[in-house]
């Protein structure tokens, strides 16, 4: 047994594992810290509030988390590709150009939603999710839409730089440290109030943090001439990704509203402590997310379907090995860990068990989401997530006003388990690359050849 597995982790080491590992060696460090302190956040939030007063604060965070989403537009993406572009062209004018544009953009329509939620938010607290007590915390938070879009965006903007550490700072570490130690000042005067304020001020900070990084890493020549970009252009690459984006918020927030209109505050509190906590576990998958994506587009081009296959196994294979340690302190203690936040939070246990194994398979699938993106499959993947979320907010209007926060950790983890393992049997079919060991008789041979690109030709587009 233990010489079987010895053999299967020296598998996982070949020339391009090792290259994406190294690669993701600082942003796994950097994600480490963020992960490390949003938890310390969660976790003074549930300490110092209870569960009721904390759930107020986790329904309206998921809210505006939604509205982010929706704020982005999908700019953040196209502007991550075309400052690539221009910046690998030596073209400084013209990544100056887009980053301009595209922030206006992001502004002026993050400010249109966030006035949305500003002014739908009696609307919401009384009417939706019948919380009265939710109106104030949520119109205060509506305004984090607008920091919280710009975070998002610059930090996309320094990736396309390729300032991987900058990046990850800016969208995963300024605000929990930030969030973290505003709270810690101000915790025994304003309750929730005092977390959205301090979440609000975090995104602030880190708007203006992004801003310094952003300027520290553009070039100075001695004449920059003046370039423009086409908005249609900006605008038109924006819109294949925004339908992603959006069903993938909504399937993961999905539950927790759910929980909010037919749940109490208490439940909303219990379940997102246990969804926070569940999701250490792919701290490791985040990391390979942020360098994996051109690595399989490079292996793909180049029509090595043996060696993506292959890297891509191994890549989940490490991040099912990484995540194994914490979901099975998850499955034997659920009850002690989730008491650390407070004796109410006790009951979320057998919630925090449900939680993690859904995440498990999440880990252990790997990014088979990024690799239909970078083989020209987004629109299959885009169907896979729309289909999912519709069944799973059908699904959670079904179960949660029965079975409550159980009902709400079972919809989660279907929904998450459900898409990973349909994308997964897409990349099989597709593309013969299998991340988990489906039967023989599903597999590409039993029904026809896996697609295979031509040498040096770009990847195929998807249907």
């Amino acid at each position: 047994m233990w010489l079987k597995l010895k053999r299967w982790v020296a598998g996982l080491a070949d020339g391009h594992s090792v290259e994406i590992v190294r690669k993701a060696k600082d942003s796994l460090v950097f994600r480490i810290l963020g992960t490390g302190f949003l938890f310390a956040f969660s976790s003074l939030v549930a300490r110092s509030l209870g569960s009721e007063e904390a759930g107020l604060f986790f329904l309206s965070q998921n809210l505006v988390f939604l509205a982010i989403a929706v704020g982005r537009g999908g700019l953040a993406n196209a502007v991550l590709r075309f400052v690539s572009e221009a910046a690998a062209a030596g073209d400084w004018a013209k990544v100056r150009a887009v980053f301009k544009k595209g922030f206006l953009f992001s502004f002026a329509w993050a400010s249109v939603v966030a006035s949305t939620l500003w002014l739908f938010a009696p609307f919401l607290a009384r009417h939706i999710f019948h919380k009265p007590d939710l109106e104030s915390p949520l119109r205060w938070i509506a305004v984090t839409v607008v920091p919280g879009v710009l975070m998002v965006f610059t930090g996309e903007a320094l990736k396309g730089l390729k300032r991987i550490k900058q990046a990850t700072t800016v969208n995963g570490v300024v605000v929990p440290l930030a969030s973290l130690v505003i709270l810690a000042l101000i915790r025994d005067r304003w309750g929730a109030q005092g977390a959205v304020l301090a979440f609000l001020a975090a995104n602030f900070l880190a708007v203006l943090a992004g801003a310094f990084l952003w300027q520290s890493a553009l070039p100075r020549p001695p004449t920059l001439r003046k370039s423009d970009f086409e908005t249609r252009k900006l605008l038109a690459s924006s819109v294949p990704l925004f339908h992603l984006i959006i069903g993938s918020m909504i399937l993961e927030r999905s539950p927790a509203l759910l929980l909010g209109i037919w749940g109490t505050k208490a439940d909303v509190g219990v379940f997102d402590m246990a969804f926070r906590t569940a999701t250490l576990t792919a701290f490791a998958l985040l990391a390979m997310n942020s360098i994996i994506p051109a690595k399989i587009a490079e292996i793909y081009h180049n029509g090595d379907m043996e060696l993506l296959d292959q890297t891509i196994r191994r890549m989940a294979r490490l991040t099912a090995l990484l995540a194994s340690p914490m979901v099975l302190c998850f499955l034997l203690f659920p009850f002690r860990i989730m008491s650390f936040f407070g004796e109410e939070f006790a009951r979320g246990g057998p919630i925090l068990a449900i939680l993690a194994l859904g995440q498990f398979v999440n880990a252990a699938v790997g990014s088979v989401g990024y690799v239909l993106i970078m083989t020209g499959h987004e629109a299959l993947l885009r169907n896979i997530i729309m289909v999912t979320t519709a069944s799973t907010i059908l699904l959670g209007c079904i179960v949660i006003p029965f079975w409550g926060v159980v009902g709400a950790a079972c919809v989660s983890a279907s929904g998450s388990i459900i898409q990973n393992l349909v994308a997964s049997f897409v990349v099989m079919r597709r593309l013969g690359i299998r991340t988990i060991p489906w039967p023989l008789f599903l597999r590409p041979s039993s029904f026809h050849q896996a697609e295979q690109p031509r040498h040096g030709q770009p990847p195929a587009t998807g249907n």
